[in-house]
């Protein structure tokens, strides 16, 4: 007999009215105690300095061309972190991102992006999920499950007052079929 492995991380859809009134509150205390705000945004590009107050996270989280989905530990009662799509072609290709809080990193960053990418690939229909990332730690976390690099832009965004490069990752449907075959 094989038994599954035990489930570590939950991934829930964010729906408005399912959850608790202050379930975005939670998940935005969440990535403030991290200090991830302004790299969680590190591709949007604000005149000011990037505002990472709670409206501007709720707008973010509400915005109907992204599946936001929220992150929990295995008994469902602490947000662990999110992961989300966005830039959807339907049954074509869509981005991907992921956010965990630090002590969630590792193992439980893995669960969380197989879980994500079997949505993505299944009830979603995507074809293809791309990542960008100047994060090395991320295009790590891509690399364990399947994404292939596709390009390096060097200097491409500017995180922390000066240049960084990015690098773009793409998983497409029939690779990561192939990895749990």
């Amino acid at each position: 007999m094989i038994e599954a492995p035990a489930m570590t991380v939950k991934l829930w859809p964010y729906i408005r009215g399912v959850y608790s009134k202050d379930v975005l509150y939670r998940l935005w205390r969440v990535v403030e105690e991290s200090g991830a705000g302004p790299s969680l945004c590190w591709g949007q590009h604000d005149p000011e300095p990037m505002r990472h107050d709670l409206p501007s996270f709720v707008r973010f989280a509400e915005d109907p061309g992204r599946h936001l989905f929220l992150l929990t530990n295995d008994d469902g009662k602490e947000i662990v972190g999110c992961l989300w799509f966005d830039d959807i072609i339907p049954n074509y290709r869509c981005f991907g991102s992921i956010f965990m809080r630090p002590s969630h990193r590792g193992d439980e960053s893995l669960e969380a992006m197989r879980l994500g990418l079997a949505y993505a690939f299944g009830p979603l229909h995507m074809q293809q999920v791309w990542g960008i990332t100047p994060w090395n730690a991320a295009k790590q976390l891509c690399l364990a499950v399947g994404f292939a690099e596709v390009a390096v832009l060097p200097g491409f965004a500017w995180v922390h007052g000066r240049p960084q490069d990015v690098t773009v990752l793409r998983l497409i449907k029939e690779t990561y079929g192939e990895r749990l075959s």
